[in-house]
């Protein structure tokens, strides 16, 4: 997720504190001109079930932007596969 790309000097603080199942990487920081900032933002459920969570960014100490999150836990499933083998004994072909 890209923050923001900006125009002049200010500051980024994320509010929001890692969850067991939404967890980021962001540290505050200043944006200079032109630059951006990239957030990797983790999605770990742990239950079937719906989730929402609101994220809250600080520009500059007064102004506040938020981001939604919304994902869908699922259960797990676990596959499994017989195979057949065939041996065959190849010492006795002429």
């Amino acid at each position: 997720m890209c923050v923001c790309v900006c125009v002049r000097m200010f500051s980024v603080d994320c509010l929001y504190k890692p969850s067991v199942w939404l967890d980021h990487n962001f540290e505050a920081c200043i944006i200079a001109p032109q630059q951006s900032v990239d957030v990797k933002f983790e999605f770990y459920p742990r239950q079937p079930i719906k989730y929402k969570d609101t994220v809250t960014f600080e520009l500059n100490g007064i102004s506040r932007q938020t981001v939604e999150f919304t994902g869908q836990g699922t259960e797990l499933q676990v596959l499994t596969y017989l195979h057949t083998c065939l041996l065959i004994d190849c010492t006795d072909a002429v």
